[in-house]
This record gives C-alpha cells, sequence and structure tokens, in this order.
C-alpha cells in the first residue's frame, strides 16, 4: 500500500534501532527506553540543562534543612559524589544534609500533542539515613496547569525499611542512574504541568541527594486531528459526512500497524470508511516521516451524546483518536392532518379559517424549506401574514409550533381534494383537504308573460305559465311566491299537482310551475312582477297585460250590440236595466221601472222622465233639498268594490257609503244585494240574493255608513264558480209618511287574490 511522506517533526537517526514500548497503564506507566539521540527535538525546554541553568524549569525549596538545587557537572558534597552527566556536561541536583522533614520540587509547562507521546527521563538516589518504616522520597505528578489539580501521578520511588546505614562513607544507598518512560498519550491536547517531587520524610535522618538528567517528552506517532467531532446528526440521515486523522510516524524508525480498534462507550454509533489509497490499515508499514490517514463516519442510529475512541495498534504506545458526535431526531408532525370541509355553495365565498398545527416533535432542530398545495389547489387558500403562520423559512426547535391556517372556497361544483406539502430537513408532512363545491341554484322559462288585451268586464284570461328549474346541485325550498307593480289587477293560480307554493321542495333538476291569468279592473297597460324566493337566488317573472272596455251599442252600460245582457226579453238599447231582469218589469208601462211614475233613484224626476232612474250619482246635480222636507239618504262612490276572505267567510266592500243630510231626523232603511242568474235546468231567469237576510241600516243625521256584506253560501259559491261578477246594491228608503224611495247601484265584484 502507498504510504504518503511528511517531514518529521525532529529527526532521529534512521538507522537506529528502538525498542517497543510497553504498553501504558491507567495511573502510572513506566518502562525502559534507550536514551533519545542528541539530534531528537525535545517538547520541554532544557530537558538536559545543557545551558547551566534552570531555564524554563521552576524550582522550589518548600522545606529546610535542605540545600538548593544545583545545576552542575560533579559536586562532592563530602558523604556523596555526584555522578557523571547522562546527557551533555550538566545534570540537575538536589541534597538534604540534616534530618527531615524536607520538601522540594522542580517543574515546568508543556503541551502534549496528540499521539504516542512519552516522557522519559534519569533518576539517581542516594541516601544515608535511619528511618523505621518505608517512606516515599519521589513522586511524578501530571498537573492541570490552570487549576493545579492533579491528573496523575506517574512514578513513585518509596525507600524500604532498613535501607540506609547512618553517616557510611561512602554512601550507604544508591541506586545508580536508572531510565523511566511514561505513556502521555492520554493527555493529548492538554497543556500540562510536569512535577518531579522530593519529600523527605520525618522519619529519615542523615544525608542524602537526589540527581536528574536526559528529562525529555518526546512524540513517537502524531494523529491529527487527535479529536473528531461530528456535531449533531439526524438519526434518518444515514452517514455523515467523512472526517479524517492524519497518523505520522516521528519516531526516526519504522513502526508497523497491527490494528484499527473502534471502542468506548458508543463504537457502533460510528463507522471507518472502506480502505482507500493511503488509509491506515491492520498491515500498514510506516518508515520515519511517512504517514497514513484514516476516515470515521457517523451514523447513529438513537439519540444523545455518543463517544468513541479509535485506537492504532503498532509496535508504539497506541495512538487514539477522540470521537464525538450527537444523535437527533428531526421530526414534524402536524394536528389535525386532514380536513374534511364538506359542502360549499360556490356564490358563498370561503369557508371558516380551520387551523393545523405544525410541531418539532423530535429533538433536533427542523428548518422548513416548502409549503406547496398540490391537486385542486386552486379551490383551497392557505393563509399567511399572521405572526406564528408556518413560513418557507421558519425554523423551529424542539418542541416548538406555528401554524397552518386553510379554507375552502370552490369556484366550481363537484368534490374537491388537495394536498399541503410542507418540506423540511426532516420528513415532508402533509395535510390532507377535501370538500365539495355545490351550487344553489333557479331558473324559470320563460321569464316574462304576455297576458295580452283583455276587456275589464270579461273576467280573468286563460291561466299561462312560466317553469322553475332548481338547475344547481342542491335541494331549494321555496319561501313566498309574491307579485308586485299592478299586482291586482293579475292572479297567481293554485291548486294544481306541479304547482309551485311556498315551502315547495326541488331537488337538483326538478321542476314545478308558476300559473298566471290576467283580470284586468281598469283598462290601459298594466304591468307586474311574481317573485319566487328562496335559499337559492330569488327569481322573477314579468308579467305585461292592457285592461279595454267596448261600449259598441251605445248604452253606456254594455258592449254587446243590441244584446239582452239580463235575458228579460228587452234588448240592451232598449232596456232601462239591460243587467237586472228583476227591475225591468214594467208594471206602469213606462218602458223604464215598476213602479207608476216612481222616482226610483230618489232624485225628484219621475221613472218615465228619468234617463237614470236607478241612479241618481248620475245626474248632473241632484235637485235642491224642499224646505222642511226631511232627505232620505243616498249611496255615494268612496271606493272600488273588494272583496277580503275573513275568518267568517268572504267580505263584501261595496266601496259605498250611506250619508244621511245634516238637520233631519236619522235616516233608515233596508239593503239588498242581488244577481240575476238563469237556471241551468229550466232556463227561468231570477235573482239569486247574497246576503243572508236583509241589511237594515240606521245612519245618524250629518254622517254616513260604509256598507259591507258577508256573502251567503250561494254567493260565495257563485264568485268561487265564475271568479267575478256583476251584482246590484239596491236600497229602500223610508221618507215621511212612510213614502218609500228606491237607491240602486251596480258594481264588480271579484274574488280575493
Amino acid at each position: 500500500m502507498p504510504i504518503r511522506s511528511a517531514a518529521p517533526k525532529f529527526a532521529v537517526p534512521s538507522g537506529r534501532r528502538r525498542r517497543r514500548w510497553l504498553a501504558a497503564v491507567a495511573g502510572a506507566a513506566v518502562f525502559a527506553v534507550p536514551a533519545a539521540p542528541a539530534s531528537a527535538a525535545e517538547l520541554l525546554t532544557n530537558g538536559g540543562f545543557e545551558t547551566g541553568t534552570f531555564s524554563g524549569w521552576t524550582t522550589t525549596t518548600l522545606t529546610a534543612p535542605l540545600t538548593p538545587w544545583t545545576v552542575a557537572t560533579v559536586v562532592n558534597r563530602g558523604f556523596f559524589v555526584s555522578a557523571s552527566p547522562q546527557q551533555g556536561i550538566f545534570d540537575a541536583l538536589n541534597g538534604f544534609d540534616g534530618n527531615g522533614p524536607g520538601h522540594f520540587t522542580l517543574s515546568q509547562t508543556v503541551t502534549i500533542p496528540a499521539g504516542a507521546t512519552v516522557l522519559s527521563w534519569k533518576d539517581r538516589i542516594q541516601y544515608a539515613m535511619n528511618q523505621g518504616a518505608a517512606a516515599r522520597l519521589l513522586e511524578v505528578k501530571i498537573l492541570d496547569d490552570t487549576t493545579n489539580a492533579l491528573l496523575a501521578t506517574v512514578y513513585t520511588f518509596t525507600t524500604g525499611p532498613g535501607d540506609g546505614t547512618c553517616c557510611s562513607i561512602p554512601p550507604g544507598h544508591d541506586t545508580g542512574w536508572q531510565t523511566h518512560s511514561v505513556d502521555l498519550s492520554a493527555f493529548g491536547g492538554q497543556t500540562v504541568k510536569l512535577v518531579f517531587d522530593e519529600t523527605i520524610p520525618a522519619n529519615l535522618t542523615g544525608p542524602g541527594q537526589i540527581e536528574f538528567d536526559a528529562i525529555s517528552v518526546l512524540q513517537l506517532l502524531s494523529i491529527s486531528p487527535g479529536t473528531l467531532a461530528f456535531g449533531s446528526r439526524d438519526v434518518g440521515d444515514g452517514p455523515s459526512a467523512t472526517q479524517e486523522s492524519t497518523l505520522t510516524n516521528t519516531t526516526g524508525g519504522t513502526v508497523t500497524l497491527s490494528g484499527l480498534t473502534l471502542a468506548g462507550a458508543d463504537p457502533t454509533q460510528f463507522e471507518l470508511r472502506s480502505a482507500q489509497d493511503g488509509d491506515c490499515t491492520s498491515s500498514t508499514v510506516l518508515l520515519a516521516g511517512e504517514t497514513c490517514e484514516v476516515g470515521v463516519n457517523f451514523d447513529p442510529t438513537t439519540v444523545g451524546a455518543k463517544a468513541a475512541t479509535l485506537t492504532f495498534d503498532s509496535n508504539e504506545p497506541d495512538v487514539t483518536v477522540a470521537l464525538t458526535g450527537t444523535g437527533t431526531r428531526r421530526e414534524l408532525s402536524s394536528g389535525p392532518n386532514a380536513f374534511a370541509f364538506g359542502p360549499r355553495d360556490i356564490d358563498d365565498g370561503s369557508t371558516a379559517t380551520d387551523v393545523s398545527t405544525l410541531t418539532n416533535s423530535g429533538v433536533g432542530t427542523v428548518t422548513l424549506s416548502g409549503l406547496t398545495l398540490s391537486g385542486d389547489a386552486g379551490q383551497f387558500d392557505r393563509l399567511s401574514g399572521q405572526t406564528g403562520d408556518c413560513t418557507a423559512a421558519t425554523v423551529l426547535a424542539a418542541g416548538e409550533t406555528c401554524a397552518l391556517r386553510l379554507r375552502f372556497d370552490p369556484t366550481s361544483t363537484g368534490a374537491k381534494s388537495a394536498t399541503l406539502t410542507i418540506a423540511s430537513d426532516a420528513d415532508d408532512v402533509t395535510v390532507a383537504l377535501t370538500g365539495t363545491g355545490t351550487q344553489t341554484a333557479l331558473t324559470r322559462s320563460p321569464a316574462s308573460l304576455d297576458l295580452g288585451t283583455r276587456d275589464i268586464d270579461d273576467g280573468p284570461t286563460a291561466g299561462q305559465a312560466s317553469l322553475v328549474t332548481n338547475s344547481g346541485t342542491e335541494p331549494v325550498t321555496l319561501s313566498t311566491l309574491t307579485l308586485s307593480g299592478d299586482s291586482e289587477q293579475f292572479e297567481l293560480l293554485t291548486g294544481e299537482p306541479g304547482d309551485c307554493a311556498a315551502a315547495t321542495v326541488l331537488t337538483a333538476g326538478q321542476t314545478c310551475d308558476v300559473r298566471l291569468r290576467f283580470d284586468p279592473t281598469a283598462t290601459g297597460a298594466k304591468t307586474a312582477a311574481l317573485t319566487v324566493t328562496s335559499n337559492a337566488a330569488d327569481v322573477a317573472v314579468t308579467l305585461s297585460g292592457s285592461g279595454t272596455q267596448i261600449d259598441t251599442d251605445g248604452d253606456g252600460i254594455g258592449n254587446s250590440i243590441d244584446t239582452d245582457d239580463d235575458g228579460d226579453g228587452v234588448a240592451d238599447l232598449r232596456d232601462a236595466f239591460p243587467l237586472n231582469a228583476a227591475e225591468s218589469v214594467d208594471t206602469d208601462r213606462d218602458g223604464i221601472g215598476n213602479n207608476a211614475d216612481a222616482d226610483d233613484d230618489g232624485d225628484g224626476v219621475p221613472d218615465s222622465a228619468d234617463a237614470f232612474p236607478l241612479d241618481a250619482s248620475r245626474k248632473a246635480a241632484p235637485a235642491p233639498p224642499r224646505p222642511g222636507v226631511a232627505q232620505p239618504w243616498t249611496l255615494q262612490t268612496r271606493a272600488k268594490a273588494n272583496v277580503t276572505r275573513r275568518t267568517t267567510g268572504l267580505l263584501v266592500s261595496t266601496g259605498l257609503a250611506a250619508v244621511c243630510p245634516a238637520g233631519a231626523p236619522a235616516c233608515s232603511g233596508r239593503l239588498t244585494l242581488k244577481v240575476m242568474r238563469r237556471s241551468p235546468a229550466t232556463g227561468v231567469v231570477r235573482p239569486l240574493f247574497l246576503t243572508g237576510k236583509v241589511k237594515v241600516t240606521t245612519v245618524a243625521a250629518g254622517t254616513e255608513r260604509r256598507v259591507a256584506f258577508r256573502l251567503n253560501r250561494p254567493g260565495s259559491r257563485l264568485l268561487r264558480e265564475l271568479g267575478s261578477f256583476t251584482a246590484t246594491l239596491r236600497g229602500v228608503v223610508a221618507v215621511g209618511r212612510n213614502r218609500p224611495v228606491v237607491r240602486t247601484a251596480t258594481m264588480r265584484i271579484s274574488a280575493p287574490r
């Protein structure tokens, strides 16, 4: 496998053989190593004390009786003589010439690089003293450089009981120069304080000294970076992008890898990439200065912080890379996730707004990227602009929400459906939308009815119809059918199957009829409108017709030429009573009445000389009353005859008033209402009385009384059969010495609308 080379961090002669470092153990790991070549770059200042000073070091003499620290070649203290330096021409020593206790330290701050890093040193301990028990003389410690907290004690030297002999010359005990090495890889990337801590217990008496030389921190294998931090990764996103660390052989010799191992708390959450050119494998061989790489992915399967260690096994101390990452779950949920808006008329605008709440129900932040309506998108609205509305750039932390405001506004009929899709860096979320466009609609055909020309004396026309159709999709309930305009001239017919009526319900496509006829009571053009109201839009049928009256025989009372309108055998031109056969019985043979020269209408003119013997109102002016003679009441027109329906029957308001003159006694008399009718069985013309009994009217002097009747059953039946007819009102008034005076009037009676 090709190996990438890099410049070594310090030079070591490549021909020099090195022994395998022993694996480090927790707390303290000490093993023998050959001294580093003189050309090797040390990672701490003046490790060999070759400046002749303690440059870079801090020395302390904490408790007497002690002699100061010294950087020297060979020192003769009388009891002890220092050995020759082990590196260069200087070493460091201190001594104690009396009894304990005593305490001094030698320390220096150093930054430990990532990789296989080793602290090595040599020491020589001499003492001649008495002690009753084992005693610790030396500890090598690693402290936190900022807080001075103890991180580890990596070496301890302890005397055994009875090891020393007091005051012997030469020294009673001499360890000779000892070589030590400690793996510092566990402190890679940290700045620490190395402390050589000498302690003289109180139970030690007598002199002694300790020497140090060849103190060095060497990086054997470097790894960069020593930590791969993957940050947050969603459990559903698969492996992260690959991160790499580079392993460099800085030993000066050959390094043979024997394995790459994932261990620690969460090794299964990380994975090594498949080997490619230049990658470290379990059989990679690195010459001095050569490198290889390792690629790692983070692929969490559960949420939470994850940590693991990638270890490079080799013939040198192990090198590790710390791996960290956090498993997250970006997850959106909506509630509710479906809206059924039901039916909506296309003319009614939009429905009320419904709201779906979008929630980040996962453990990581979710960023929205789009909100899209698909399907029948134009039939639904997503509202925006309010605080808290979801947008295409909304960012939701875990547990946060935003609102989706939706409504249905169909533009055509039929079932509608759409889907609102919320896209984000989590899985898409959808909200289903359904509704039905409807329409309540009525149409009529034809939209207008021309009922033509009709003589006001001829009664109603035949009916015409307009077809009302439910042309929408929903049931329509009719509420009213109303005539407006010249409403009294037209009549809505009812009672036939299929007729439209209030409360009629038409389902889609069903129809009903509005039937109308024209019955003018006055001449001239007439117009009206029949309006049908319902839960749909109102529809109207316009109506038109013209009322006429033709008096071709010149008698002023009929429209037939020399016809016998009342069937009394007298032609209308010669008949004073062309509409009433009973009044035409001429008992006095004057051809105009049935009383011998009577004054039938009380106008002071005998019937034989009266062109209008039955109607004083047709006179140009009545004769003035004679002094001292009481006048009878007269009939005077106040309004048009009208029939109304009451709970007690049909009420005929004749429009006439019985008027009693002032200055006379009260007027009284009786009134009858009748019509001449030919019997269909015998052909005989007989009067048909329209009231149940004679109506007696008394009128106070100077007042008037309106004349009204309730139709009896025969009269009501006749009106129902014919719809309208002409009737005669006859009044008999008593005047002085009971002389009777007759008052008459004719009127057109039509059924109520």
